[in-house]
């Protein structure tokens, strides 16, 4: 008899840690990731591009702007886009195919070509 009520013990907590880790896994999968930067360049693309050449890699589909250089111009997505490529800007070392991107999508193209093509060689 005794023995059983081990059995039944040891089985009862078994059975209790399994639920614990499979609540903490669960937690765990909610828990928010950093988003890549390249990934956060998609996202933030505003609705209009200012480069002839369309970029691949999720970026959807936008019309042709004609790029003006002025403040007036600098509102709403692209301000929101500026900020992001800033940020990744920042940090091309460790991610500089992004920051190559970064820079093209605010139309320092020279930039972006010479640090496309370095990471290229």
């Amino acid at each position: 008899m005794a023995a059983k009520g081990l059995v039944g013990r040891v089985a009862s907590v078994v059975t209790a840690f399994s639920l614990v880790v499979l609540a903490a896994a669960g937690v765990l999968s909610f828990w928010p990731r950093e988003v890549e930067p390249l990934h956060r360049l998609v996202l933030g693309a505003p609705a209009t591009r200012d480069i002839e050449p369309r970029l691949t890699g999720g970026f959807r589909w936008a019309p042709l702007h004609a790029a003006r250089r002025g403040v007036e111009d600098l509102t709403g997505d692209r301000l929101s886009l500026a900020a992001i490529a800033g940020e990744i800007i920042q940090t091309a070392p460790r991610h500089e195919h992004a920051a190559g991107v970064a820079q093209l999508m605010l139309g320092n193209a020279r930039i972006a070509a010479s640090t496309l093509e370095a990471i290229a060689k």
